[in-house]
């Protein structure tokens, strides 16, 4: 079976309370479609790679 995944790649605009509601409606709809959404902050990918890359690996060797 194909796994349906999104990274998603979330920078300080995501930090509103509007756009965490809207992030949370838009999550709840892709994974009524099959999606799960992983989201990552800009600054984790920039500073912290190797967390973000495990991060993925364990999603990846959980199914």
């Amino acid at each position: 079976m194909r796994r349906k995944k999104i990274n998603n790649r979330d920078g300080g605009q995501h930090n509103s309370a509007e756009s965490i509601e809207y992030d949370k409606k838009r999550t709840i709809f892709l994974n009524s479609k099959g999606y799960q959404v992983i989201r990552f902050w800009n600054n984790e990918i920039n500073e912290n790679i190797d967390g973000v890359y495990e991060k993925l690996l364990e999603y990846i060797n959980s199914k």
